[in-house]
């Protein structure tokens, strides 16, 4: 996509809550009535759920009979732990009033993850709830300046004294009594509606979001949820006291990579996966208008750094789960909400596949596969890796020596269509074909891959700019154009040259040449890649 259209931060950069809490006998979450019941009177939850469900109808008039219907519920087990998906609808007296729908995690060391969203059709107000004892003197965390709905730079540290907690991501570490160290992290709570394409806007600003505030045996917090809002909440939790570190926090790729992470109003995650803000020249924007990036940028990043803690460790398995279930039937990771340039310029509309986007997930997938040895992973690898060699096939310009410049975007109500082809894009796919042919032995990968490097070799001497700097992209008219990325194409195509030489036994002169324009444009102009 050009540059100018597309987000910045994260999405193309170079690296790469509240409380919670350890348990004697297991963890329990509670949604009740703000009036409905006395502190300290728990509900007895059933075994079978880690929470329970009741409303207060907002003009007082009493507990609201909510009953939870199953839909669907579903278990996939993991390596590195096991997940379980649940789907309930609302009823009262038979009828529909909303939604739930819970995802629940649980790691072979005791640690536990939640992740849950809760739509209604009916106003109802609500209180969440956390068992979470043993939080003492625990030393909270969390990135400067957000509370006050600011971009934090640094990580601000005190003791927590049992005041409410901010609105903003917070992570809480103790000393255990038995040794080792409790733990937890909790992403704000978020009232959200949900707009068309699937794109999710927060009510609430920053600065006035539900927050968590203490209370005996754990934490809770209240919300007053309007017909059509939702409530998200997200939480990671050490359930048995450890010695290896939540965090790293004297480690500085650790901290960086946080605060770019974001786990906010930049980069929400909720149950449909990661989010990100959508900017201008989308369908719907606004300034709390999310969309979600199936790329999975933020579990890639976090992958790299694993040995720095174990929340990092748990971030990147309910990453890797994402991509595994919310991959579609053909293959690939549909963009749901609108971009304006392309509909403009192509006619393609919500649901769009993005070579980029879809191809860093698979990548993604593929690096956990040689991290963990989950088969899931590389089964999910291969199913994109079929759609795409098939896009290779059909969806293309031609180059002399029987190159393929894929186009960078498809849509299956406009198969005809020809986009533009951007040199990252090109070189991502190569990249991940080859790699699945290392991974899994896949010759049609191999072949398809061998197609992209000769269209990127059959055209070395198109992508210089007279500026000295490479074009972003090779436009249907067959002319050269737009302006690149500072570093993600240099960064694309290192990483190119060094499977290249791996496979083939010799580096690409093209791909060298190419490499060498980049690094020279970038040391005049200053930057470091």
């Amino acid at each position: 996509m050009n540059p100018q259209k597309r987000p910045t931060g994260l999405t193309r950069m170079t690296i790469g809550a509240g409380l919670a809490a350890l348990f004697a006998a297991g963890m329990a979450l509670f949604l009740w009535a703000v009036a409905g019941a006395a502190r300290g009177m728990w509900p007895v939850p059933d075994p079978g759920r880690p929470f329970d469900l009741t409303f207060q109808t907002p003009d007082g008039s009493g507990p609201a009979q909510v009953q939870r219907v199953p839909v669907d519920d579903e278990t996939a087990r993991y390596r590195g732990g096991v997940r379980r998906l649940v789907r309930e609808r609302l009823e009262i007296g038979g009828g529909p009033i909303g939604r739930v729908t819970w995802l629940w995690w649980t790691f072979p060391d005791g640690e536990q993850a939640l992740q849950i969203a809760v739509l209604v059709e009916r106003p109802v107000d609500l209180r969440l709830a956390l068992s979470a004892p043993g939080f003492d003197g625990a030393t909270l965390r969390t990135p400067a300046s957000r509370a006050s709905g600011g971009t934090g730079k640094a990580f601000g540290e005190r003791v927590w004294n049992g005041t409410p907690l901010p609105p903003a991501p917070v992570w809480l570490e103790a000393d255990a009594p038995e040794g080792g160290q409790r733990a937890a992290f909790f992403a704000p709570v978020e009232r959200t509606r949900m707009r068309e394409n699937g794109v999710l806007e927060a009510v609430d600003p920053p600065e006035a979001r539900p927050t968590w505030a203490p209370m005996e045996g754990g934490v809770y917090t209240t919300a007053r949820l309007s017909a059509g809002e939702r409530l998200d909440a997200w939480a990671l939790l050490r359930t048995k006291a450890a010695a290896a570190p939540f965090v790293d926090w004297a480690d500085g790729d650790a901290r960086e990579i946080l605060r770019l992470a974001d786990f906010d109003r930049e980069r929400p995650w909720t149950i449909e996966g990661p989010r990100y803000r959508t900017p201008d020249g989308y369908t719907p924007h606004c300034d709390r208008c999310y969309y979600v990036n199936p790329a999975q940028h933020v579990g890639e990043k976090l992958l790299q750094l694993m040995d720095r803690g174990t929340f990092f460790r748990d971030v990147v398995l309910l990453a890797l789960d994402n991509a595994v279930r919310t991959q579609n039937a053909a293959g690939y990771w549909p963009i749901t909400t609108r971009s304006e340039w392309l509909y403009r310029d192509y006619g393609i509309g919500p649901g769009y596949y993005d070579t980029r986007w879809s191809t860093d997930a698979a990548l993604f997938l593929l690096e956990g596969y040689r991290t963990f040895g989950d088969e899931a992973y590389l089964q999910a690898a291969e199913r994109y890796g079929n759609f795409l060699i098939d896009f290779v096939r059909e969806h293309h310009d031609p180059t002399p020596s029987g190159g393929a410049l894929v186009y960078d975007y498809g849509h299956p109500d406009r198969p005809e269509v020809r986009t533009h082809t951007s040199l990252n894009h090109l070189l991502a796919e190569m990249n991940f074909l080859y790699l699945l042919f290392e991974a899994a032995g896949r010759a049609d990968a191999r072949s398809a891959a061998d197609r992209l490097l000769r269209a990127v070799e059959d055209t070395a001497d198109r992508w210089p700019k007279a500026n000295g700097d490479l074009h972003y992209a090779r436009l249907p008219d067959g002319s050269f154009g737009l302006e690149d990325y500072p570093t993600l194409t240099l960064k694309d195509l290192r990483l190119s040259q060094a499977i290249v030489t791996r496979i083939t036994g010799r580096p690409s002169a093209a791909l060298a040449a190419l490499i060498e324009q980049k690094e020279s444009y970038l040391a005049r102009r200053g930057i470091r890649p």
